[in-house]
């Protein structure tokens, strides 16, 4: 799982440029007087050991920490606030490889264990949020799920897959967790996060098991705060045949005679 839904972003400061990708970071100098930009650095996070913010006052220096011999990247005279933005982005980045070998993200767990695997997410340090919201769309993701519901109630909150068309409840947040994880998502589907109100709809490139999944995002007030649906469209699923979709063996047997039939149709 490469940071489910981690969005790249590009610093300018002066001549110098830091992209901080989903998969390596690249440095490159804008050559004087022209448009154009000379590469000098990428590294994949593998190569990174961490990002440190060096100085005091408005402005500072941001340093990348390279491994294996690399010499160390500095950027110097960056806005404080641009730097430490950087710097957690590239944090973040290094947590999610770190993360990348729990079982949470890596295959489908048993329903019944959803919840405890979200309780250990909101017991850590950092991230908390962040890593819980990719958690419940991977799962939803390795399920096969077509929609994952957000549900708010009078005292909690239920996350819902919808699993071949049946909804399975997956796990239980509190109203407060609700709140940041509903927040978390229109961020990234670039939705008002102020507006509670009326309906919203935003969209969502998701990476996940080395490929995308699209995701759309729609939020509706209701009486006891906003419902989120979230609607996967995973490009690998593709269309299925006839025999995946679940039928018994005389149904199954039933619709194939129909099938063949050289004429008609099947409403």
């Amino acid at each position: 799982m490469e940071g489910v839904l981690e969005s790249a972003q590009t610093f300018h400061w002066r001549r110098l440029r830091l992209h901080v990708g989903a998969e390596t970071l690249v440095m490159d100098r804008r050559v004087p007087l022209s448009q154009r930009a000379t590469v000098e650095g990428v590294r994949s996070y593998d190569e990174v050991e961490e990002a440190l913010v060096k100085g005091s006052g408005r402005r500072v220096t941001l340093q990348v920490r390279l491994t294996n011999g690399h010499p160390d990247w500095e950027f110097p005279g960056v806005p404080r606030a641009e730097a430490e933005w950087a710097a957690g982005l590239i944090a973040g980045r290094l947590a999610t490889r770190q993360r990348a070998a729990a079982a949470g993200f890596t295959g489908a767990l048993p329903l019944a264990s959803l919840q405890r695997e979200a309780d250990t997410i909101l017991a850590g340090d950092t991230r908390q949020v962040v890593d819980l919201v990719d958690f419940i769309l991977v799962q939803a993701t390795h399920r096969g799920a077509s929609d994952v519901h957000f549900e708010p109630f009078r005292a909690e909150s239920r996350v819902r897959y919808r699993v071949d068309g049946v909804l399975q409840e997956a796990l239980v947040l509190p109203l407060n967790v609700q709140e940041a994880v509903l927040n978390r998502l229109k961020v990234v589907s670039n939705l008002k996060v102020f507006e509670t109100g009326l309906p919203q709809e935003g969209r969502i490139v998701a990476r996940t098991g080395g490929r995308s999944v699209d995701l759309r995002v729609t939020a509706l007030p209701t009486i006891h705060g906003e419902k989120v649906t979230v609607r996967l469209f995973d490009p690998q699923r593709g269309m299925l045949a006839l025999g995946e979709l679940g039928m018994s063996e005389e149904t199954l047997r039933a619709w194939r005679g129909l099938v063949d039939q050289p004429q008609g149709a099947l409403l």
